[in-house]
C-alpha cells in the first residue's frame, strides 16, 4: 500500500510551504540548492555506505527504526548516488500516526546525505533512490514516498551555544503566545538539533488559520532546529494535524482530520 499525508508530491528543490512534498527528483534546469541558514559547519563526511547509514540513524529513538541499508540503486536514472532503503514502526496510519515515524526517516537521510557528501555541492548528489517502509502496530506494511532534494551540505541550523533546555523553552514559549498548552516538546539530535511539539487547543477554532504562522514561530527564521514535528490536539484530545519537515532531505509531509482541514489554513497541494 502507498501512504501519502494530504500532501506528498516529489520535487527538486524544497520549497518554503509547510505542505510540500519530498525532494527526490533531480533536473538540469533546477535552480541552485536550497539554503536555510547563515552559517556552515564541518561535518564528517566521505564515509562508507555502510558507515554513514549506521552513522545516520544512530540517534533515532528505540523502537523507531527496524532496519536501515544502502545498495546498489535499481533505477537507471543516471542519478549518482546509493539506493538507500529505511524500515520504520509506529502507531496507526488512519489518523496519520506514520508521521512521527517516518519524520525521522526523513532526518536520518538527511544526516546519511551529508556523512556521504564528500565533495559534492548538493546532497541530492548522495542518495539516487530512496524508500521508507513504515510498518503500524498491526504489523502492515505502506510505502511511503520519499527522497533527498536539492540541498545545500554543511548547514548549521541553530546556535551550538544554545542548550537544549534553553530549545525547549523558547518551543514552549512561542506556542504559548498562541494560547495553546504544550504537551510536549522534546529535542532530538540528528546532526543539530530537530524539536518535536505535540500542542493542545483551548478550543477548536484557537488556530483556525494559525498553523502556518505557529510553524514559523517555532522554526524560527533563519532556521533554528533542522527539522520540525507538531501535532495539534483539540481540547478532547483528539489530532487535528500532524506536520513534520526536514530540512536536510528537503521532505515535508501533512495531515489533517477531514473536519479541520479547511479551517487550519494549510495548503493543500
Amino acid at each position: 500500500m502507498l501512504l501519502a499525508a494530504t500532501t506528498c508530491a516529489a520535487l527538486g528543490s524544497l520549497g518554503v510551504g509547510w505542505a510540500m512534498g519530498v525532494g527526490g527528483s533531480r533536473d538540469s534546469d533546477l535552480s541552485a540548492p536550497s539554503d536555510y541558514v547563515t552559517s556552515r559547519q564541518h561535518l564528517e563526511h566521505g564515509l562508507s555506505a555502510a558507515d554513514a547509514v549506521r552513522s545516520g540513524t544512530a540517534w533515532m529513538d528505540h523502537g523507531v527504526l527496524v532496519a536501515a541499508q544502502a545498495s546498489d540503486p535499481e533505477a537507471s536514472n543516471g542519478r549518482p548516488g546509493i539506493r538507500l532503503d529505511i524500515e520504520v514502526k509506529g502507531a496507526s496510519a488512519a489518523d496519520g500516526g506514520f508521521l512521527a515515524s517516518t519524520w525521522q526517516a526523513d532526518l536520518a537521510q538527511g544526516v546519511i546525505a551529508e556523512r556521504l557528501a564528500g565533495d559534492s555541492g548538493n546532497l541530492a548528489d548522495t542518495i539516487a533512490e530512496a524508500h521508507i517502509e513504515f510498518i503500524d502496530e498491526t504489523g502492515d506494511r505502506s510505502e511511503i514516498p520519499s527522497g533527498v532534494g536539492d540541498l545545500e551540505p554543511g548547514q548549521r541550523f541553530g546556535d551550538p551555544a544554545i542548550t537544549d533546555d534553553q530549545a525547549r523553552a523558547a518551543l514552549t514559549a512561542a506556542a504559548e503566545k498562541f494560547g495553546l498548552t504544550v504537551l510536549e516538546a522534546r529535542i532530538l539530535h540528528p546532526l543539530d538539533r530537530a524539536a518535536y511539539v505535540v500542542v493542545e487547543l483551548p478550543d477548536e477554532h484557537a488556530l483556525d488559520g494559525k498553523i502556518e504562522a505557529l510553524r514559523h514561530a517555532l522554526l524560527h527564521d533563519p532556521k533554528a532546529f533542522e527539522g520540525l514535528y507538531l501535532e495539534v490536539r483539540g481540547p478532547d484530545g483528539t489530532p487535528l494535524a500532524r506536520g513534520s519537515v526536514a530540512f536536510r532531505s528537503g521532505a515535508g509531509r501533512i495531515w489533517q482530520a477531514p473536519s479541520y482541514a479547511d479551517r487550519s489554513g494549510v495548503a493543500h497541494g
